[in-house]
């Protein structure tokens, strides 16, 4: 699991993400809340591993 958070200027969100088998779960929302949660199913772990590669490394270059 990876877990960003971002407090600045009154702002305080959050975004996570995981791999759970076959399917890449992310919830993202402010701090303290349930958020909200998308999951993506796809057809294999490899499929999902990648695609949280690439959701991971989309987050690290907005910063």
């Amino acid at each position: 699991m990876r877990r960003r958070e971002f407090v600045a200027d009154g702002s305080a969100k959050s975004w996570e993400a995981a791999v759970e088998g076959a399917s890449v779960r992310v919830r993202h929302g402010r701090i303290g809340t349930e958020g909200r949660a998308q999951v993506k199913e796809l057809g294999s772990a490899e499929a999902a591993l990648a695609q949280f590669g690439k959701l991971v490394a989309e987050k690290e270059r907005e910063g």
